[in-house]
């Protein structure tokens, strides 16, 4: 019995017009790949399928993504929302505690602290997840679009962990010496807030009040500024401006947000490598994670110069 070949195998399931025939078998498309090429061997076995490694697998969302489920004036709306009731809050927190009680104690001035600081970061969280689950049609999507899945947690880490750390050295050595250099010129300028709260906090406070302060700067903080700035504002400037402008203009509002003159430079710095950070890892858990990390460090440094201060 003769053998016949594949290409001739194939002419004679084919009808006059050069169609294929359509009394195929279920089988007759298995030795084909998705391009439609065929995949059989000289012999007619049906060779292995590989799948180009890289290839994104179905489901998985591109980030940062191209098309964003809500505008510009949404994410600016937010920030002004976050601006407002923090100004609100830290005004009541400052007038209605001493009117609600004369109590002083450790946790008075710890309630205090977390209405100031943490009452707005709250907020914004409540109202932001509201709104993201309404505009990207629920609340796994929205997750998937602010960059908050990781497919590769290890492969990010990987990324993350050399930028976050050589980063953050950086950033604190020029911050202490643009410090002396500010005291040797003479210049007197305005002191940052927060080492102004903390060395508050060290001399007249209490550890509750100090500890309640500490896990918003250090924990909640982080994550409520990067799904601010990295998240609700960079990614659609950035599907409409392009990652480099947006980087810019993202950068510098967040430096500005944080009203410090001597911080400025690093605090700009600080939201370009955040920002780039989250284009290398393509998850906005990395800036977190970074942001966390460099508050972390700047937080014992502070407290350290209280302590020693005192």
């Amino acid at each position: 019995m003769g053998t016949e070949g594949p290409d001739q195998t194939d002419h004679s399931e084919q009808l006059q017009g050069g169609e294929p025939s359509p009394r195929r078998g279920p089988m007759s498309n298995a030795g084909q790949t998705a391009g439609g090429e065929s995949n059989r061997g000289a012999s007619g076995a049906i060779d292995q399928v590989v799948v180009p490694r890289g290839r994104p697998r179905a489901g998985r969302s591109r980030f940062p993504p191209q098309h964003v489920p809500w505008s510009v004036h949404y994410a600016f709306a937010m920030l002004a929302l976050y601006l407002v009731v923090g100004i609100f809050l830290s005004a009541l927190a400052k007038v209605g505690f001493p009117l609600l009680t004369a109590d002083t104690g450790p946790w008075v001035g710890a309630a205090k602290a977390g209405v100031q600081l943490g009452g707005s970061q709250a907020i914004l969280l409540l109202v932001a997840y509201s709104f993201l689950k309404d505009r990207a049609g629920g609340g796994a999507r929205a997750a998937r679009v602010l960059g908050l899945e990781v497919h590769q947690p290890g492969r990010a880490v990987r990324k993350a962990i050399v930028p976050v750390v050589m980063g953050t050295g950086i950033l604190l050595g020029w911050a202490a010496v643009q410090n002396v250099l500010i005291q040797k010129l003479g210049w007197k300028l305005p002191g940052q807030d927060v080492v102004e709260r903390v060395h508050h906090t060290v001399s007249a406070g209490g550890p509750h009040e100090l500890a309640m302060f500490v896990v918003l700067t250090v924990v909640v903080a982080p994550v409520v500024e990067e799904v601010l700035f990295r998240g609700l504002l960079y990614l659609p400037l950035r599907a409409t401006l392009g990652p480099v402008s947006a980087a810019m203009g993202v950068s510098l509002l967040f430096a500005l947000i944080h009203q410090s003159v001597v911080a400025f430079v690093p605090t700009f710095l600080l939201a370009v490598l955040l920002t780039w950070l989250m284009e290398r890892t393509r998850t906005l858990w990395a800036p977190i994670v970074g942001h966390m990390l460099f508050n972390s460090v700047n937080m014992i440094l502070i407290v350290r110069s209280a302590l020693e201060a005192q």
